[in-house]
C-alpha cells in the first residue's frame, strides 16, 4: 500500500488543444492538509474534479488511496466527501430532492423540514 492518499504521476490534461494540467506529480501524505492555490486557469478545479473521478485522467497517473481511480471508482468515491465549486443545485436531483438536501444541511428539525415539504407540493 502506498504512503500517500493522494498520488499523480506526470498527470496531463487537456480540453481539446488547450493544455489545462501539465505533468503534474503530486505526492499528499495520509493524514495532511493539503490546499491548490494559483490564479484562474491555472487547473486546481480540474485537478479536483479529476482526483474525483469526474473527468477521467489517462491511465496510472492518479492514484487516491494507493488505488489507480479509473479501475476504483466507486470504492475510492464512497471514502471521500467533495463539493466542487459549491454548486446551488445538484442536477442529478430533483428539486423537491435539492429542498430535501438543504434542509437536511441546515440541519432543520423535522417539523420545519415537513413545512418545506409541504411548501414545494
Amino acid at each position: 500500500m502506498s504512503n500517500f492518499a493522494i498520488e499523480t504521476v506526470g498527470l496531463n490534461y487537456n480540453f481539446g488543444s488547450q493544455t489545462v494540467v501539465k505533468d503534474l506529480s503530486l505526492q499528499v501524505p495520509y493524514g495532511s492538509i493539503y490546499g491548490f492555490l494559483g490564479p484562474n486557469g491555472a487547473g486546481k478545479t480540474t485537478t479536483i474534479k479529476i482526483l474525483l473521478n469526474l473527468l477521467q485522467s489517462p491511465a496510472d497517473q492518479v492514484f487516491v488511496f494507493g488505488k489507480e481511480i479509473n479501475r476504483n471508482r466507486i470504492a475510492t468515491l464512497k471514502r471521500v466527501g467533495a463539493l466542487v465549486e459549491q454548486p446551488a443545485i445538484y442536477g442529478h436531483l430533483s428539486g423537491k430532492e435539492n429542498l430535501i438536501n438543504r434542509c437536511i444541511l441546515w440541519v432543520l428539525k423535522k417539523a420545519k423540514l415537513m413545512k418545506c415539504l409541504l411548501w414545494w407540493v
